[in-house]
C-alpha cells in the first residue's frame, strides 16, 4: 500500500500496487469487498489513489484506465482510456494513471504519465475533452483552472471548462518537479535540489523561491491553515507561512 486510502460513508478504501483494491468496513475492519484490477509486467512504481465521491470509487489503473466502482458493493460502473500507448517497446507503452482522480462538480479530471489529460463526465463516462500532457503527479483545481506539472518539470495551468492552456512555465525543466499545491494568488511546486517555487496564478512568473533541504523535495506540498507543509527525502518536516 504505497498511496493514500479513501474514507466514506462508513468505508475504506485501499489500492496496492498488486492491483487489488479492497473495501474494509470502517468500524470494525472487516473485509466488504475486493477487486483484482490487471497489472502491466512493467509499470511505474506509483499507484492511484482512490478517490470517493457521490457513492462511487474513482481509481487509475496502471493499464491506462480511469475507472468507477460502487462503493457499496465494488461492482463497476464505467470506465474510460486516459493512457496512450505510442512505442513499439515495453518502455515506451508505460501508460500508468498514477495520479489520484480529481472530482470537481460534475465532472473528474485524470492524467496519465503518458497519454492524456482528461474531463470526463461523473455520470456517464463519457469524455468530454482531453489535451496530450503527461504526469505522474495529481492535477489540483482553484476556480476554473487546473494546475499540472508535466514529466519534463513544466507546470501549467489550463482551463477546466474546455482544456485550452492559459499558461506554461518551462523554466524548471529537468528539476524533478513536485505536483503543484494552490495557496492564495500562488502555485507552489518543489523541486530535487529542495526549493520551493512560488507562481504566480494569473501569470505563471515564479515569484519567490525558498529553500527547504538539499536533500531535495519529491512529494506535493501540502496546504493546511493558510501554510505550505512540506517533507524533505531526508525527512525534514517543514511549515512555511508565505509573507
Amino acid at each position: 500500500v504505497i498511496a493514500a486510502p479513501a474514507f466514506d460513508q462508513g468505508a475504506v478504501v485501499v489500492n496496492t500496487s498488486s492491483g487489488v483494491m479492497k473495501s474494509f468496513n470502517a468500524s470494525t475492519g472487516e473485509d466488504s469487498w475486493q477487486i483484482e484490477q490487471d497489472v502491466p509486467a512493467l509499470t511505474l512504481r506509483g499507484i492511484s489513489a482512490p478517490t470517493t465521491i457521490a457513492g462511487g470509487v474513482l481509481v487509475g489503473t496502471a493499464d491506462g484506465l480511469l475507472t468507477v466502482y460502487i462503493l457499496e458493493n465494488g461492482q463497476q460502473g464505467w470506465s474510460v482510456e486516459v493512457g496512450e500507448a505510442t512505442g513499439s517497446t515495453e518502455l515506451e507503452r508505460v501508460i500508468d494513471v498514477d495520479a489520484a482522480p480529481l472530482a470537481y462538480d460534475d465532472k473528474v479530471y485524470a492524467i496519465s504519465a503518458r497519454g492524456h489529460l482528461a474531463a470526463v463526465d461523473l455520470r456517464s463516462g463519457r469524455k468530454l475533452w482531453e489535451r496530450q500532457y503527461s504526469s505522474f503527479h495529481s492535477v489540483a483545481i482553484d476556480g476554473n483552472n487546473l494546475y499540472l506539472t508535466d514529466i519534463k518539470g513544466h507546470v501549467y495551468a489550463v482551463d477546466r471548462l474546455n482544456g485550452l492552456e492559459r499558461w506554461s512555465q518551462i523554466a524548471l525543466t529537468n528539476r524533478g518537479v513536485t505536483g503543484p499545491a494552490v495557496i492564495g494568488n500562488y502555485v507552489v511546486v518543489g523541486d530535487f535540489e529542495g526549493y520551493l517555487h512560488w507562481i504566480a496564478q494569473d501569470s505563471g512568473e515564479i515569484v519567490a523561491r525558498h529553500h527547504v533541504d538539499s536533500s531535495g523535495l519529491y512529494t506535493t506540498p501540502t496546504v493546511a491553515d493558510g501554510l505550505i507543509i512540506v517533507q524533505s527525502k531526508d525527512g525534514d518536516l517543514e511549515a512555511i507561512k508565505a509573507p
